[in-house]
């Protein structure tokens, strides 16, 4: 019977979620009373608690018996990369992370020691040569774990109207083989194909000359220093002026920081529509965009903006809005073209996109893979153009 109430339990948290769902709609689909579920439960929490474990339960079992079976690494890989995708819908997995933080805990280490059999797997066909060794391995597993990790918010399904299952399918496409069409394959990729673009707009700062100045020695010295540790005085020193004089323009620190990331928001969006109007052929303007998402400061500096101005740091993720129609608009345009396979979705791909930025904008990510941005930007587009199988 306790098994019973468990297994029922999960059908009605997929259908109304964990909050709703209640002990009554139990009882009535197993036709017992209330009083005959408390004998197994003392609450609704612990039938949470239990389903969760049993969830668990399930997708360990699901790991191992592929990892048991005789089918290909490739094979191997595909299925557990679709059991990333769960049974449920993607919003009920949203609620037990933001409701039920100590269950989440579970739900995460069963997801973490997939993503674990998955690298293993990579390193394994790596060593076999069954995909390429010029591809980063650690962009790989990134590229891969971003991407599933974002896949399952429901926020970011609710733009490409597909479900998880189809989405993951749609991705493992991109991965395996890339976006390219076989007559365009043979492209070169590399920042050093491209200038850089869009990094030094003059700022529209109603108080006019010297407000723009001020906020450009601001940038050259958080550049430096972060933006925690530059000073007001290291500005008005740099540009021979009082503090003062800066306060006639600016009433404190955090109006020179919130200005500073106005500039940062005005320098992205001029390099992309700037990299929009690269000459050449469509990869050349892809390539275009995706360098010019690389920050002209120190990606420590964006992590500590990250970290410690929040509210600044909403205006650098609205750019992830405002720039998804216009990847969208190159991807269809694209596809038209015959350059991108007809059989991918382009919002996926842009997920795809935006999703490995993301990690790769965390500098603790940058740290561990001992590279640049731009190296990680390089190994991430030759996943995202040509795929990670060998020909």
């Amino acid at each position: 019977m306790r098994n019973r109430i468990i297994l029922t339990a999960r059908e009605k948290i997929n259908r109304y979620g964990w909050r709703k769902f209640t002990i009554e709609d139990i009882a009535s689909e197993l036709g017992i009373s209330k009083n005959t579920v408390y004998k197994y439960f003392k609450t609704k929490n612990e039938i949470i608690s239990a389903v969760v474990d049993k969830n668990v339960e399930v997708e360990k079992a699901d790991i191992l018996r592929i990892l048991g079976t005789e089918e290909s690494w490739s094979d191997k890989l595909r299925a557990l990369m679709g059991g990333l995708a769960p049974d449920r819908p993607a919003w009920v997995i949203e609620e037990i992370k933001r409701f039920f933080p100590q269950e989440w805990v579970k739900i995460e280490a069963a997801y973490d020691l997939r993503v674990a059999q998955i690298s293993a797997l990579f390193m394994k066909a790596r060593e076999n040569g069954e995909i390429r060794s010029d591809i980063a391995l650690s962009i790989i597993i990134i590229t891969m774990a971003s991407t599933v990790e974002d896949l399952h918010k429901y926020r970011d399904l609710t733009h490409v109207d597909i479900t998880l299952n189809q989405a993951m399918t749609e991705f493992n496409k991109i991965l395996f083989t890339g976006i390219l069409t076989e007559k365009y394959r043979d492209i070169k990729i590399g920042i050093d194909r491209f200038p850089r673009v869009g990094q030094t707009p003059v700022h529209k700062n109603e108080n006019g000359y010297m407000g723009n100045k001020i906020i450009q020695v601001a940038l050259e010295k958080i550049n430096q220093d972060g933006f925690r540790k530059f000073t007001i005085h290291s500005i008005a020193a740099e540009l021979g002026i009082s503090k003062k004089t800066i306060y006639e323009y600016f009433a404190s620190k955090n109006e020179i920081i919130s200005a500073v990331v106005d500039t940062y928001v005005e320098q992205e969006k001029a390099g992309v529509l700037q990299a929009v109007k690269t000459e050449g052929n469509w990869s050349d303007k892809l390539q275009a965009l995706l360098f010019s998402f690389a920050p002209d400061r120190p990606v420590w500096v964006t992590e500590e903006l990250h970290r410690f101005f929040p509210k600044e740091w909403v205006k650098i993720e609205g750019q992830r809005n405002w720039r998804r129609p216009i990847l969208a608009e190159v991807f269809e345009k694209a596809i038209k073209n015959g350059e991108i396979k007809a059989d991918i979705v382009p919002e996926v791909i842009v997920l795809t996109l935006q999703c490995t930025f993301s990690m790769l904008f965390n500098y603790s990510n940058l740290e561990r893979l001992n590279m640049t941005f731009n190296q990680a930007i390089t190994e991430f587009a030759k996943i995202l153009f040509t795929g990670i199988l060998i020909k």
